[in-house]
């Protein structure tokens, strides 16, 4: 805890009300924090008491437990989560958007040139602009459409920078310079998003575990496009299924829902199917009434193709090249080639082991480990960007592996990326965390949770605190 005004620290919460707490954020926000994240209440609390009419912690507790000050209630659950975020976050999600969801929906919107799209857990902002520059640019006639993007957050303090719309060279990390001359505006040091596309953009505060989900328009056609990155990771398996739900209702026919590599998955079967496109897996509410079955999904297994000769629900259509349905292969010959590529590595013949998993990975594209197990190999070599694909893959399909989140840690530090290194290895570390040392890791080759734990710690201490890390997500 960091020392208070005259060099002293305040005392710890007390455990029972430091519990009080986290059950009160949980049934008011949904967060399920973990005992790590749960560690920043301590000053987050403290911080908000020395700019309150608070006395101590007991009496904002009693005050948040009876409905009061929920403005600070909403900057503590802010607090403890991570809202880092950049423009055009997370590559092969915005290429999938870019060539296969928006032309999907421009075609199906063309005869009344209209399009709605929200972004859940906005942050400050660079989300739902990063939408508003790919619809702008994929929209033919734009000027003659009606598109509007949704930008929500339980942060106000979120919001109003959403709002201002500038932005500093980080969150510019991933954008090139042609993209961000053509959409934005110098202002001093930092760079304003022009003006049409900030209209294109409506910022509101919404609690999406309590509050009422918003309409599409009043017609209540429903959203053709919902981002809800990074948010899911906090909640527990029950809120975040609920969630799921939810935003399927709040999509039209068709619609798109665009979730991070890092989240739970929606249960299948559900009213959401999966889409696999190259290096990113979305879900789609289906475009008729049925949903196909299909068996529920277990991390690290492969999620099987419907027999031959079986119809396909519109999702499956949409497959990697070609408009087919990824091979699933069987299960026996991924574990096999799995162990050859292993033998390879282990006997020093890195090259022929990156071959061999190179051809895994395009002939099993739904096997989690093959994917990891290319991008280690990658890592090895220094080769950063083919590794973080590879991984990212691996983390779509697999998203409770932390063998996969300490690997995605480790290239984002090759990058210089520490900000975005340590959110990585704590969620590693909250993956971790129930596993019992002597417990193996799936794609490790006989790693074990201890050997692992290990590893993060020892990662994690090398990092130095990053001032300005909490979120406002």
């Amino acid at each position: 805890m960091r020392p208070t005004t005259g060099s002293q620290q305040r005392p710890a919460l007390d455990p029972a009300l430091k519990n009080s707490f986290l059950c009160l954020i949980e049934r008011r926000f949904g967060l399920h924090l973990s005992e790590q994240q749960g560690q920043g209440l301590d000053e987050a609390v403290q911080r908000l008491l020395a700019g309150s009419a608070y006395a101590d912690p007991v009496a904002l507790y009693g005050a948040f437990a009876a409905g009061r000050s929920l403005d600070l209630f909403e900057k503590l659950a802010a607090a403890l989560t991570i809202g880092e975020t950049h423009f055009f976050r997370v590559g092969p999600q915005m290429e999938a958007l870019r060539r296969v969801v928006l032309p999907d929906v421009i075609a199906r919107r063309a005869g009344e040139r209209r399009l709605r799209l929200w972004s859940a857990g906005c942050a400050s902002g660079e989300e739902p602009a990063t939408l508003a520059i790919l619809v702008r640019e994929g929209l033919p006639l734009a000027d003659e459409w009606d598109a509007q993007i949704l930008a929500t957050d339980i942060s106000h303090a979120a919001l109003e920078a959403g709002r201002r719309a500038t932005y500093g060279e980080w969150s510019f990390r991933d954008t090139p310079d042609e993209v961000r001359r053509r959409h934005f505006t110098p202002e001093g040091t930092r760079w304003r998003l022009v003006e049409p596309l900030r209209r294109m953009v409506h910022f509101a505060q919404l609690n999406l575990a309590a509050d009422t989900f918003p309409s599409a328009d009043v017609a209540g056609s429903g959203f053709d496009v919902i981002l809800c990155r990074n948010v899911t990771i906090y909640f527990s398996m029950e809120a975040t299924q609920r969630l799921y739900r939810r935003f399927a209702d709040a999509l039209a026919r068709g619609g798109w829902l665009v979730l991070g590599p890092s989240d739970p998955s929606p249960q299948l079967p559900g009213p959401l199917a999966p889409v696999y496109l190259p290096g990113a897996v979305l879900w789609r509410r289906p475009a008729d009434a049925a949903v196909r079955p299909a068996s529920p999904h277990v991390p690290g297994q492969r999620q099987k193709s419907p027999p031959p000769g079986r119809p396909l629900a519109p999702a499956d259509r949409l497959g990697p090249a070609g408009g087919r349905p990824a091979p699933a292969g069987a299960p026996g010959e991924a574990s096999a080639d799995l162990k050859r590529v292993r033998a390879l590595a282990h006997g020093g013949n890195r090259t022929a082991a990156r071959e061999a998993a190179e051809r895994l990975a395009r002939a099993q594209p739904l096997v989690a480990e093959a994917h990891l197990l290319l991008g280690m190999l990658y890592l090895d070599v220094g080769a950063v960007e083919p590794a973080a694909e590879s991984l990212r893959r691996a983390a779509f399909i697999d998203p409770h592996n932390p063998l996969t989140q300490f690997g995605l840690a480790r290239a984002c530090l090759r990058r210089g990326d520490e900000v975005r290194a340590r959110t990585m290895l704590t969620h590693t570390r909250r993956l971790l965390a129930p596993a019992p040392d002597d417990q193996a890791i799936a794609g490790g080759g006989g790693l074990q949770a201890g050997e692992l734990r290990q590893a993060l710690e020892v990662q994690l201490a090398s990092l130095e605190p990053v001032a300005g890390s909490p979120a406002t997500r």
